[in-house]
């Protein structure tokens, strides 16, 4: 039963009571034609009323799912770029991680060469006293 049927139905109810109420009072049995109608315009209005109730409803409820969809792409989006984000720092890691050890294993091959030619001096310092009778 829709609400339109409903809301009919309670019309229809409304007019059985005004004109239960009209029987039992000190008028006649039966309400007067001015009476239903006057009624009967009243339930119209009401009806008139609900529809456009229903319709603003049937509005807002349009405009709730379209929101609702927006909101879901938009998380949808959001998950997304998290994720490229999270590969991107995941990729920048392993690249940083990748120049440290290059950087340490240049620094060792630095080392290793300032060893090397302080062996080299100290030798070329020694060759020039004994040899030559000079030097620094």
């Amino acid at each position: 039963m829709t609400m339109r049927t409903m809301f009919r139905a309670a019309a229809a109810l409304v007019l059985v009571a005004l004109a239960a109420v009209a029987c039992g009072e000190d008028k006649p049995a039966v309400a007067t034609e001015a009476e239903l109608e006057a009624a009967r315009q009243e339930t119209q209005e009401a009806l008139d009323a609900i529809e456009s109730l229903e319709g603003r409803i049937d509005g807002l409820e349009s405009e709730i799912e379209r929101k609702d969809r927006s909101t879901d792409d938009l998380v949808a989006g959001l998950s997304e770029n998290l994720d490229q984000l999270k590969a991107s720092l995941k990729r920048v890691k392993v690249s940083t991680s990748q120049a440290s050890l290059a950087a340490q294993a240049a620094a060792g091959e630095v080392s290793a060469a300032v060893r090397r030619l302080t062996v080299l001096e100290d030798r070329y310092d020694y060759h020039l006293k004994r040899y030559h009778g000079g030097g620094g």
